[in-house]
């Protein structure tokens, strides 16, 4: 169970495609059994579910922090990302916090990373130059440059940098590859230590002939050539904070917002009827609802909640606060819908209080009666808790 409540929890950072998670495991990143189904996958049958991870490269350059049957993402998200651990072949995090210490965090933390990243604020390696890669473009991509190359850009042909180019590098080595990616990270992981060249307008060999402290460092040729010898990389703004807002904000107001369809009360009397909810023998959730009146939103609430796929273990509890509105006697017909009525008014915490002990589930989800709960929502709170047991209690988001 802890192996399972670590991996929710982090499987749940932002740095997890939550569309790479549901393609390869058929759910969402916050589903225990999708987590667990993973887990129980051989660590090497794992797919990869981040753009920014690659395993292979992440096991190559740290075979001595990794032991041969820890899943090697999980290992980056628990301790890897503060230790500086390159995720990927073009995300070096000892470079980019280099020239600029806090860039990531005071503590390197994902979520730093991916404001990198995401909002392109600094070159995230040498190999990948954000200045060369925005050129090849008349309009430069959103959402990060890295992600464009390597969602779409690489297989289009795209460099990432000026001189590194993965179709030539590939078409001049029989050893490399074909896919583009994977002909760029060879060129890293193996080509530039064996001073292969990069692309056509870069010769290897010579540069190390040229510059004596290229041999000295240690360094390949190339890398040595981005680092000291190419002009400028570029370097963090130093108002970034402010440019990171600004872009948020930009994505904000982009966002448009298109409310879900709500349930109308058109025809009560035969709505009311018509209303069932099953009534489980043991349930894990109860649905508390206090109401006071407002026998129509009530209503609705009730209606949403029977449209919702409640499962076979919710129970649905009404409090009826001494309601004056006769129709509110309605609700005591309804099958599988337990009505608690108090003989006054307590308000709406009073009420939930007196309705309590009437609850027979493991969690009380408390539901204002002008809500209309969505499909899949009850499920969703009850396995976050379910996942932790240190989790007190959990909030839809409204």
């Amino acid at each position: 169970m802890e192996a399972l409540i670590r991996a929710h929890r982090l499987l749940c950072s932002r740095f997890v495609s939550e569309e790479l998670f549901r393609a390869a495991m058929g759910g969402p990143r916050a589903d225990v059994n999708a987590v667990a189904a993973y887990l129980r996958l051989n660590v090497a049958d794992r797919p990869n579910v981040s753009l920014f991870f690659d395993p292979e490269y992440y096991r190559a350059v740290g075979p001595e922090v990794l032991a041969a049957d820890e899943d090697p993402l999980l290992h980056f998200l628990d301790t890897g990302i503060a230790a500086l651990r390159a995720p990927h072949p073009l995300i070096d995090l000892s470079f980019i916090v280099s020239r600029n210490p806090s860039v990531i965090g005071e503590v390197p933390n994902v979520d730093g990373l991916l404001d990198v990243l995401d909002h392109d604020l600094a070159d995230p390696s040498p190999y990948f130059r954000l200045d060369c890669y925005a050129s090849q473009f008349g309009v430069v991509p959103k959402d990060g440059l890295l992600r464009h190359f390597l969602s779409e850009g690489a297989r289009s042909g795209k460099r990432p940098n000026k001189w590194l180019d993965p179709v030539w590098y590939q078409a001049m080595y029989d050893d490399v590859p074909e896919e583009p990616y994977l002909a760029t990270r060879h060129f890293i992981m193996f080509g530039d230590r064996e001073c292969r060249n990069p692309g056509p307008h870069f010769n290897s060999a010579h540069y190390r002939a040229r510059v004596p402290h290229a041999v000295i460092s240690g360094l390949p040729a190339f890398l040595h050539f981005l680092a000291f010898g190419a002009d400028t990389l570029s370097l963090v703004d130093t108002s970034m904070r402010e440019g990171l807002a600004q872009a948020r904000q930009e994505q904000i107001d982009d966002v448009q917002l298109v409310p879900p369809a709500l349930i109308v009360s058109r025809d009560p009397a035969r709505e009311v009827a018509r209303l069932k909810f099953r009534k489980p023998r043991v349930p894990q959730v109860s649905v508390l609802i206090a109401a006071f009146n407002q026998f129509s939103l009530t209503l609705e609430c009730l209606m949403a909640l029977a449209e919702s796929d409640l499962g076979t273990n919710v129970e649905i509890v009404l409090a009826d606060d001494a309601s004056t509105d006769p129709a509110m006697l309605e609700f005591v017909k309804v099958r599988g819908l337990s009505v608690v009525r108090h003989p006054k008014n307590l308000g709406f915490l009073g009420a939930c209080n007196a309705a309590i002990p009437h609850c027979r589930g493991d969690y009380v989800l408390l539901l204002n009666n002008d809500t209309q709960v969505m499909r899949g929502a009850i499920a969703a709170l009850a396995d976050a808790l379910h996942a932790d047991p240190g989790l007190g209690a959990v909030g839809a988001k409204l």
